[in-house]
């Protein structure tokens, strides 16, 4: 689903700004978990994953990451959490991202830099 979503998006125009846009910030979100938890899941991926750009394509590794896996991770973080099925999950990930954003917001800004040295942020 996430990964049909991204792709769509992609081809809209301007689609290509994708990653970057305050609209499709609430996508990128792991539902209560917030901010600080997308941290935390991105860091964790950045650890054990390399994504070259050709497995990515036609998204970019940071895309991917960002648009597919954190959400796919809230998902599957939600069920086990809850027991819930993955329709509900999903709803549930989406609801709550608003209070995860107020509740656990990323009170250290992400390091762009730092992004740069990560396998996926080449």
């Amino acid at each position: 689903m996430f990964w049909i979503n991204a792709i769509t998006q992609l081809a809209k125009p301007h689609g290509g700004a994708l990653g970057g846009t305050f609209t499709t910030f609430h996508l990128t979100q792991p539902g209560y978990y917030g901010e600080q938890g997308t941290n935390i899941i991105h860091n964790t991926f950045s650890r054990l994953l390399t994504i070259s750009p050709e497995s990515a394509d036609p998204l970019t590794p940071l895309q991917l990451v960002d648009l597919v896996l954190i959400p796919e991770a809230g998902v599957q973080l939600i069920m086990e959490d809850s027991g819930m099925e993955r329709a509900t999950a999903i709803a549930t990930m989406f609801d709550s991202s608003k209070y995860g954003a107020k509740m656990f917001p990323d009170d250290e800004k992400f390091d762009l830099a730092s992004l740069a040295s990560t396998p996926y942020g080449r």
